[in-house]
């Protein structure tokens, strides 16, 4: 199974050199691998420009960020302008970020886990991020699929088109993917090493938990759900109670809700009082969720 990779980056120069060792490492490389540069001022658009010359599988392409300075619906129109570059699509396309290094049979693994299920539509692996000098697991809810490093059956990658333009749009297409009847798969065993803490471009940690209370409302989470998730998560990080915050923010806005069909009612499935146990195991599997959108 052939597959592309997509990856935006904004100010990426001083890990652009780890990031290319890393896919260049891959026991079955992509082809191509579309580098979209998305408003840098750092240098990056001038390596890339000298990486594209250079490696034959390389395209470099260009993107403006969103003009409503939201991180996440920049990401999102890089991505697209990604797959325009691309054309007709081979049978997986991958996302990978761009603070992101890989073990080099990474997409092997998952293009071979695809290969084998015909229904599962988007894997991925587990993110590791390093803390007090180790490399510590972040789990997550069983169908959600990391953003950072995932691959896509193209199928289902083109059922799920457009990405939604905002931030926890990688949670929005896995809960569009499984309300279509896609499965979403996670490896426990197989790692990716994320290098940038993630929210750590945010200017307070309340703020960071506060998105993931805004695509909680977006996506429909049931109260009840948020509101255990948040005092589970905020024993541990006070911060996290601005998942309530941001929920109740958007409730009280009257802020719009997610309208794909089946999104909402998958969702709120799967939070259901009875899957609640399984809910709690799997989060306990590893390392808290730093404030990653779950479902």
């Amino acid at each position: 199974m052939g597959y592309a990779l997509l990856t935006a980056l904004r100010n990426e120069a001083e890990g652009l050199e780890r990031l290319v060792a890393s896919v260049a490492a891959q026991s079955v490389r992509p082809d191509p691998w579309i580098l979209v540069e998305n408003g840098s001022t750092d240098g990056t658009l001038e390596l890339l420009a000298a990486i594209g010359k250079t490696t034959p599988w390389v395209r470099v392409a260009s993107s403006e960020p969103d003009p409503r300075r939201e991180r996440g619906a920049s990401i999102v129109r890089a991505l697209h302008v990604g797959l325009d570059a691309l054309g007709p699509p081979p049978p997986a396309v991958a996302v990978l970020d761009a603070d992101v290094t890989l073990p080099s049979e990474y997409f092997e693994r998952l293009l071979e886990t695809l290969d084998a299920s015909p229904r599962l539509g988007l894997a991925g692996g587990t993110c590791y991020e390093l803390e007090n000098d180790t490399w510590r697991a972040r789990r997550t809810t069983a169908p959600f699929v990391w953003g950072a490093a995932r691959v896509y059956r193209r199928e289902c990658l083109q059922a799920v088109l457009p990405l939604e333009p905002r931030t926890g749009w990688d949670a929005v297409d896995v809960a569009a993917a499984n309300a279509l009847g896609w499965e979403t798969r996670t490896l426990p065993d197989l790692a990716f090493f994320h290098h940038r803490p993630e929210h750590s471009r945010e200017r307070r940690r309340w703020e960071a938990w506060a998105d993931q209370g805004r695509i909680s409302h977006y996506l429909g989470y049931r109260p009840s759900y948020l509101a255990l998730r948040a005092l589970a998560r905020g024993m541990r990080d006070p911060a996290a109670f601005g998942l309530v915050g941001g929920y109740a923010a958007s409730a009280l806005r009257r802020s719009p809700r997610c309208t794909r069909p089946g999104v909402r009612d998958w969702v709120r499935t799967e939070q259901r009082l009875r899957r609640l146990a399984r809910r709690v195991a799997e989060a306990r599997g590893g390392d808290a969720d730093d404030g990653r959108q779950s479902v």
